[in-house]
């Protein structure tokens, strides 16, 4: 667990700390103040973002932590340790001008990659040519959008087991890219080992019009994110909406929200909200999972292969309204392709209290464990400013798991999650990412956490 450390404002701070009570082993934590106005000059703390990322390469073994005021950076931004270096990287946004206090909201700090390239490319985990380096990731408080790439158009963020990664209260919208993962390709992985201690969390995010088409592509997958499962992955109070994959000449696609690649380890996904996504591909093409797709690859599969069984454990979720563009549909809502073969034998996949349409098993896959789970519209507001929120007489209020794994204690807009939304006096979770109030009726806008100023440093 991460220590909260308050320090004097507007300066630079450096901390040194002992590590394993050894002189010999010595890290540092730097802060770094950003704005979009800044110069490249970080001698005294304070410079632009790409000056900040570069001069955080050098410091080996450090915990930097940049604080980025609110405000629009247009650009490509990259992060890229070389050799042996590890060290953890914090990019928080919301801080105001003086950086004396911060807003975790993330409209107020926005990433724009300009359609010119990668909004922001983190990669600790050399994909071509792998290399033992690793830290933490934490990313907070962004929004991420119009990003132009072949792979990962708004965020690439990668590093090896057992490191960790978190992905928290940001927004990916309107990103491209020509072969996967629209909005952003994340993982947690190691080439070089069978390591399956890694971690990510992504919570409280927006995943939102972003898309993968290329014109003359056969294949392609994660309209709005790939996502790689090497140990423990959570995701929850997530609203994926609107994304795509694939173009008439597509014959491959998966995952028109979210495309899922089980390597070894738990995939939890608990209280998410996945519609409005697509997939689509030539008529009679197998084109699966508009939704979301989940998928482990033997050996001999091609690609990335994964190498010990996979799991995967949702709870809570509505995924309704996807769509596969094809006369082949194979799973409109959801793709099973976690299959239980040679090396993946044991693997599994459970869905729990949740709201789906369409489900397609691949002829491979393992037999879904199906419990409490309703294929009735969701019955989401019409109004803009509530929009995929629940209304009376949903089929999802109150209709959730409390005792599920990893349930969030709030919602997307950080209100309580077990609240008594039908009135028989029984606090119960609903589906989704938003929590029903039938105080209220319908909760508008998005309200995001408020936060002191405060520094954190350290693993989480």
């Amino acid at each position: 667990m991460k220590k909260l450390r308050r320090f004097p404002k507007n300066k630079f701070v450096i901390i040194a700390y002992v590590l394993h009570m050894s002189l010999a082993s010595v890290a540092f934590c730097a802060t770094y103040n950003v704005a979009p106005n800044f110069d490249s000059d970080c001698s005294d703390g304070n410079c632009n973002f790409q000056a900040a990322l570069d001069v955080s390469l050098l410091n080996n073994g450090s915990t930097n932590t940049i604080r980025l005021a609110q405000g629009e950076y247009i650009g490509n931004f990259t992060y890229f340790p070389l050799g042996n270096n590890t060290g953890d990287i914090e990019i928080l946004g919301g801080w105001t001008a003086d950086f004396s206090s911060r807003t975790i909201n993330p409209e107020n700090t926005i990433l724009n990659g300009n359609n010119t390239g990668q909004v922001l490319n983190i990669k600790f985990e050399d994909l071509d040519n792998p290399v033992i380096i690793g830290g933490d990731i934490k990313i907070e408080g962004l929004t991420i959008k119009n990003g132009n790439a072949y792979i990962a158009g708004g965020l690439m963020a990668f590093t090896a087991a057992p490191y960790r990664i978190d992905i928290l209260h940001c927004i990916f919208e309107a990103n491209h890219a020509e072969d996967a993962a629209g909005g952003c390709a994340v993982g947690v992985y190691d080439f070089a080992s069978t390591d399956t201690d890694g971690v990510l969390y992504m919570e409280n995010n927006i995943i939102s019009n972003n898309d993968v088409s290329m014109t003359g592509a056969t294949d392609g997958n994660g309209g709005g994110c790939d996502i790689f499962v090497n140990g423990l992955v959570v995701m929850r109070n997530n609203l994926i909406h609107s994304n795509n994959v694939g173009i008439n000449g597509y014959q491959h696609p998966d995952g028109g929200g979210l495309d899922v690649l089980i390597l070894a380890g738990d995939f939890y996904f608990v209280n998410n909200t996945v519609t409005e996504n697509k997939v689509v591909a030539d008529t009679g093409s197998n084109a699966s999972g508009g939704g979301i797709s989940i998928e482990t690859k033997p050996p001999g599969y091609g690609g990335l292969e994964s190498w010990a069984p996979g799991h995967a454990y949702l709870y809570n979720n509505i995924i309704f309204n996807n769509t596969v563009s094809t006369t082949q549909s194979l799973g409109d809502d959801i793709a099973n392709k976690v299959r239980d073969t040679s090396s993946l034998s044991g693997s599994s996949l459970l869905i729990s209290n949740s709201s789906y349409d369409d489900l397609w098993n691949e002829s491979n896959a393992v037999v879904p464990t199906l419990t409490s789970n309703t294929n009735s519209d969701p019955l989401f507001s019409s109004i803009a400013s509530s929009q995929f929120h629940l209304t009376v007489p949903s089929p999802c209020i109150d209709t959730g798991l409390n005792s599920a794994l990893y349930l969030p204690e709030r919602d997307l807009e950080s209100n309580i999650r077990t609240w008594d939304g039908n009135g028989d006096n029984i606090a119960t979770v609903d589906m989704g990412c938003y929590e029903f109030d039938s105080q209220q009726n319908i909760k508008t806008g998005f309200l995001w956490n408020l936060f002191l100023p405060a520094i954190i440093t350290g693993k989480n």
